[in-house]
Order: structure tokens, then C-alpha cells, then sequence
């Protein structure tokens, strides 16, 4: 299969991920790798567990000393940190840059629009039992650990949909062929603007469009291609990478 695409194909993929890589910054895509229209939330939400870890440690230290509690507080609140790095709206900052890269890297999870959703409700949860057992206040758990949890339950229900949205392509592109590889490579040949290198988002999208019906936002499409593409860029979903993901299991976004 790598052969059908081969040959000049590779150069000019790699000419391609250069210039992805020269625009991105360090070679990624400046942008959260999820759906970017939740990212203040996201971000809000991720100052909401900082602030009831933080003020819930000094709580615990010049308020009723609780050495143990002050641990999990601190945790809470460093935990709180890495989301708001993660969906910090500012995309100059080259620290931010680099901490995001190695957030995708190694914590997957909260790459994923249904992963980070349910990583909300239990922060949120979390946040909320920690101040309400500590004493620390009636009206923080409430208002703080309601609101994570609100923004966890909508991102993992928008997750669920568009996951269910997609896997209808999925199941599109298994009867397509009726077990022939020809009838998925033919769908990908009709879409592919560029068979070297891959499926670009308004590829993916012709694709969908022609196949199913229907077509996904642009932030969308990045939180799909953030879980079906190979390429460290994120830029292309190549025939190896639908041919998988056709063959495998429901992939949640």
C-alpha cells in the first residue's frame, strides 16, 4: 500500500511537513489540540481547580493546620496549572509552546475532547469534596467545583457526538468495499487533493460530505485529526491511517 503512494510522493510530504513545521513553531500546530471554541472554558475551568487547590492548601496551613490535606491541595492546584498551560489563550509564549508539546506527548488523555471532559468532572468533583470536607467554604465548592463540572459534562457530551458523528463514516467506508480494500482507496482518491501526502481537514471533510453527508467545523477537524493522524503535525490523515482506523475499534475524539 505504502508503494501506490510512494516514490516522489515521500518528497513532497516531506516538503509539506518543512512548511508545516517552519509555520507551526517547533514543529506543531500553535493551536490547542482540541476543539479550540471550548478553549476559554477550558482555560476558566482550569483557573477554577488552581484556585480551590491553592487557596484550599493555604487553608489548610494558616487555617486548621492539616499537613496531609496542604499535599492533596498542592496536587489539585498543580493539576489545575497544566490545563490552563494547555488552553492558555496565548499562543506567542514559547514556554507555553513547549509545555503544550510535551503535554500531547505524554498525557494523551487530555488531548482528547472526551478525555479531558471527564478529567473535568473529576477535578471538579475533587475540588469540590476537598473544600467542602476541609471546612474551607460553603460557597467556593458550589460556585468553583459546579462550574468544572458543568464544562466537563458539555465536553464529554460534544466528545460523545462528535464521535458518534464520525464513526458514522467509519461504518460507511467498511461497506464501501465489502471487505475489497478498493472500496475505501477509491473514496480517498476522490478526496485526496494530494495522494502523497494525505487527507487534508477540507479533504476529510469532502470526504464525509460525499459519503455520509454533513461536514465537520474547523474545530472539529482538528480534534479528529489529532486522534487518526500518524503525523507528528497533525497536518494530513494518510491511507495507512484510514485503512486502521476503518479496521479498528469506535475511537472516541
Amino acid at each position: 500500500m505504502g508503494d501506490q503512494y510512494g516514490g516522489q510522493g515521500g518528497q513532497l510530504q516531506g516538503q509539506d511537513e518543512a512548511l508545516v513545521g517552519n509555520q507551526g513553531g517547533g514543529g506543531r500546530s500553535a493551536m490547542p489540540p482540541v476543539a479550540s471554541g471550548l478553549t476559554l472554558f477550558h482555560f476558566a475551568a482550569g483557573c477554577c481547580v488552581a484556585f480551590g487547590g491553592f487557596y484550599g492548601a493555604l487553608y489548610c496551613i494558616f487555617g486548621e493546620f492539616q499537613p496531609v490535606n496542604v499535599i492533596q491541595q498542592i496536587y489539585l492546584g498543580l493539576f489545575g496549572v497544566l490545563l490552563m498551560i494547555l488552553d492558555t489563550p496565548t499562543q506567542g509564549m514559547k514556554c507555553v509552546k513547549e509545555y503544550r508539546e510535551h503535554m500531547s506527548k505524554y498525557i494523551h488523555l487530555l488531548t482528547r475532547v472526551v478525555g479531558k471532559g471527564i478529567t473535568f468532572i473529576f477535578l471538579g468533583l475533587m475540588t469540590w469534596v476537598s473544600l467542602m470536607t476541609n471546612d474551607v467554604s460553603v460557597f467556593l465548592p458550589v460556585v468553583v467545583g459546579l462550574y468544572i463540572i458543568i464544562v466537563g459534562v458539555v465536553t464529554t457530551f460534544l466528545g460523545a457526538r462528535m464521535s458518534k458523528k464520525l464513526n458514522g463514516l467509519r461504518i460507511a467506508l467498511q461497506q464501501a468495499g465489502q471487505g475489497d480494500v478498493g472500496g475505501y482507496i477509491s473514496k480517498y482518491d476522490q478526496a485526496a487533493t494530494n495522494k502523497a501526502a494525505g487527507l487534508t481537514k477540507n479533504d476529510f471533510n469532502s470526504m464525509f460530505q460525499q459519503t455520509v453527508g454533513g461536514t465537520f467545523s474547523d474545530s472539529d477537524s482538528r480534534a479528529i485529526f489529532n486522534s487518526l493522524a500518524s503525523d507528528v503535525h497533525k497536518t494530513y490523515i494518510t491511507c495507512e491511517d484510514l485503512a486502521l482506523w476503518k479496521d479498528g475499534p469506535f475511537v472516541c475524539i
